[in-house]
């Protein structure tokens, strides 16, 4: 089943019925659903893979988990974040810091950087961000 922004017009509980009426549909394994939607917390409520795609461009294809555990968050001061190199997807400067979408090697980071794994809604912002500077990260 294809569905093209199926929930952008439902309230709260009608949202939670259809969701429910989702996963009855596809409980036994044998249909999938392909959801079309800029609503991340769909997205990270049922899907197994992402496809982000912008202006027609693939920016982003895999498994939830393989694409959540290939990137990683960073926060910190610019200079820190800069030293990321060819790593750096992209970076957003704040009065308070900078954070930064990295792509992740499994090593250690530095201790003066807060580290967390990006939720969905970071990924599609920062990646789009990224193209945009042509910096379009693939996994």
């Amino acid at each position: 089943m294809l569905l093209d922004e199926p929930g952008a017009n439902f309230d709260q509980t009608f949202r939670e019925e259809f969701h429910h009426i989702l996963r009855e549909f596809t409980a036994d394994g044998t249909k999938s659903v392909i959801l079309s939607t800029h609503i991340t917390s769909d997205v990270d409520r049922f899907a197994d893979y992402l496809l982000l795609l912008k202006k027609g461009r693939q920016l982003l294809y895999g498994d939830i988990e393989s694409v959540r555990d290939a990137y990683r968050m960073v926060a910190g001061e610019r200079h820190a974040l800069r030293a990321f190199g060819g790593r750096l997807v992209y970076m957003e400067e704040t009065p308070v810091g900078c954070s930064a979408l990295v792509k992740h090697d499994h090593a250690e980071y530095d201790r003066a950087l807060k580290v967390w794994e990006p939720d969905t809604e970071e990924l599609m912002y920062y990646l789009a961000k990224g193209a945009e500077h042509g910096r379009g990260n693939q996994i």
